[in-house]
Parts: C-alpha cells; structure tokens; sequence
C-alpha cells in the first residue's frame, strides 16, 4: 500500500539509528492506550525512534482481523508528520502466522548495530514464556513493560529476575473488543481513540456487520 507518509518513512529508513523501541500489536484500532505507551516510551527510553509493528496474523488470536491496509492507515493518521515514529510493515508482508522472532531475525539482518527495545503491556509480559523462541526474543532485545501493581508477585518463575525496564504511565483501561462493538452500535468512541481515527472508521464502516473493504483508495 502507497500511503501518505511514504516520503516520511522513507526518510526515516535512510537516517542513522542507534537505538529502536518496537510497538506490535493487532492495532484494531489503534487506541489512546497505544498511544500512551509509546509517548512513555519516547520520553522515558534512550531511544531514537520508535515502530508500530502491525501483525499480520497472530497465532494466538481465532477472530478475523480487519484488512491490514485500514489498520496501517488508521496508524498513520495517530503518527501524524512525528519523525521519530514509522510503521514497520514486515509482518503484514509475510505470510503465514505471525512471530515475533521471525520478525527480530529479520529486523537485525536488515538494520545490524540497532539496539532493539521491545515495549509489551504486563499482560503481554506474563504470557511471553508461551511465545515461540522466546529465550531468543529476549536475547535480542531490552524490554520495556508497563508495571501492573501487585502483579510482579505472579511473575511465572521464568521471568524473574529477567533485566526490565518499568515504563511510568497512569493506566488506561482500554478493550479493543469493546471499542469494536461500541462502533459497530454507533455508540461514542471518542473517549478511547483520537478524532482522525474515530472519523475514519465511521467513514469506512470499520466494525459493521458488513466486512470492510479489501482495498484502500485503490491500492491493494
């Protein structure tokens, strides 16, 4: 998809980068809670830019996902002409289940010298041991977890004492199942998602009962 930050994406591949925090999620929609973590990841991590990683198909979710190109618009119109940030478009373009190994082995081949930063919510965090390789996802990155509080006491025993960094963030209570059904009633959303993307899924008829398009202003 040619979309209309290209000329800025290319501009941040071709720039120097020392140090990348990565946000990866199903981003359907992308929400105000997404967008706070990675403002506090931003002003808390020794980071030069940080990617939104739109997966491709999750192997740990059975619902459809809507159409990647919706999705990666939706991520645009919440990065706005910032240059720190881009869309890694990676997992979209491959087939087949999504990793996130395979997406580190490929990000390391292609930009060597790059300190990852891999930012995940708690829950993320306490459920990692059951993600495929994940001995070699940590040792690829530093990871950087939004703290739950009381939670580390239930850390799995292989998480602990695992090196992390606790991003500071107040908590946002956000349900992307619920957001999709609020839209889906025409109930308000403005609450949890910012203007740009509340107009865009009501624009494109996001969440109805009727599948969204496949095709985005004509591209693919």
């Amino acid at each position: 998809m040619v979309g209309p930050g290209l000329d800025r994406l290319s501009v941040a591949v071709s720039s120097p980068l020392r140090q990348v925090a990565l946000l990866g999620g199903s981003f359907d929609p992308v929400h105000l809670g997404h967008v706070a973590l990675a403002q506090a990841a931003l002003k808390q991590l020794p980071i030069d830019a940080l990617w939104w990683v739109p997966v491709g198909q999750p192997w740990q979710k059975e619902r459809a996902l809507t159409p990647a190109p919706h999705r990666v618009a939706m991520l645009e119109l919440t990065i706005g002409r910032d240059p720190r940030q881009r869309i890694e478009t990676c997992e979209i373009e491959r087939a087949g289940p999504t990793y996130t190994v395979d997406t580190l082995r490929s990000l390391v081949s292609r930009h060597p010298g790059v300190v990852w930063h891999l930012l995940l919510g708690w829950d993320q965090f306490v459920n990692l041991p059951s993600w495929k390789q994940w001995a070699e996802v940590v040792s690829r990155v530093r990871l950087a977890v939004v703290p739950r509080p009381g939670a580390a006491a239930a850390l799995p025993p292989e998480l602990q004492g695992l090196p992390v960094t606790h991003l500071l963030m107040a908590p946002w209570d956000v349900s992307s199942t619920a957001l999709r059904a609020d839209a889906a009633q025409g109930r308000g959303i403005l609450d949890r998602v910012s203007a740009p993307v509340a107009r865009y899924i009501a624009e494109h008829g996001l969440y109805s009962t009727r599948p969204p398009s496949q095709e985005l202003n004509g591209h693919p």
